[in-house]
């Protein structure tokens, strides 16, 4: 299940931030994501002023919660 990011529901507005959702979903439902895929994503994301802080934010902790516990 993809998470829930207010920054970006803020950012972008709900409708927005649900056709994004759509649009990752897609994205990750063609297989492994390639370099060009995510520097495509990081462009849109920079061109409409979004920023998904809330999934970075949760990101740092889960990999912070894997450093301590191995």
């Amino acid at each position: 299940p993809l998470t829930q990011d207010t920054n970006l529901i803020k950012r972008a507005g709900l409708p927005r931030y649900q056709e994004i959702q759509r649009q990752i979903k897609a994205l990750l439902l063609e297989g492994p994501l390639t370099l060009d895929a995510i520097y495509a994503l990081d462009t849109r994301f920079t061109v409409e002023n979004l920023s998904p802080g809330g999934s970075a934010d949760l990101l740092a902790v889960a990999c912070l919660a894997h450093w301590l516990t191995h």
